[in-house]
């Protein structure tokens, strides 16, 4: 079977959706749609518009070949979407959310770079959640985001990096403490020599 779809077949599946993501509720233009196969074209799957759904490039590229063993009615997309996004996660909600809070703050930043950042940092839940903190000021989590981007680096690998950054300061300043104290001492003691002489 061709997976190849006709410009009319695409448009049809895509207003019977909504121009939705059938999988993370995102919609257009804030994300890329394309036609996803519910039953892969490698497992046998074919054209047919009840094969056929709506996705995000995030949740098409996460679902790869993978089979759902239900069709999407509407009475299932709610449980389609607990147990479905463990898989797409880290595609579509991380990104969404991040793009929302910084619209929201008047932060300008693309989709592509969001994502960059989301794929390189999140695995689970945990570290999307110790990222949620910095949104207190999103303008210094859009810093970090930049950072990591231009650094290639994930947000767990710049957290260690600022640890390792403020363990130096202290054991700068103990030093420094340090060092203060043993010349306070020192005069001290040359005062009480001298000062008795």
């Amino acid at each position: 079977m061709s997976r190849s779809l006709s410009s009319k077949l695409r448009f049809k599946i895509l207003e019977r959706d909504k121009f939705t993501c059938r999988y993370c509720g995102a919609k257009a233009p804030d994300v890329k749609l394309q036609i996803d196969h519910i039953y892969p074209v490698c497992l046998g799957g074919d054209n047919r518009e009840s094969n056929l759904v709506t996705a995000c490039v995030h949740c098409n590229n996460a679902k790869g070949a993978l089979h759902l063993d239900y069709l999407l009615s509407e009475e299932d997309i709610n449980d389609f979407k607990e147990n479905y996004r463990n898989i797409v996660r880290s595609y579509g909600y991380y990104t969404n959310y991040i793009k929302k809070v910084f619209t929201n703050n008047g932060i300008k930043e693309t989709r592509p770079k969001i994502n960059k950042f989301v794929e390189r940092s999140f695995t689970d839940e945990n570290e999307f959640y110790l990222f949620k903190k910095e949104f207190y000021d999103p303008r210094n989590a859009f810093k970090i985001m930049r950072k990591c981007n231009i650094e290639k680096i994930s947000y767990a690998e710049y957290r260690k990096k600022e640890q390792s950054k403020e363990q130096s300061k202290e054991k700068t300043s103990d030093s420094k403490n340090l060092y203060e104290e043993i010349l306070r001492i020192s005069r001290e003691n040359a005062m009480r020599k001298y000062g008795n002489e």
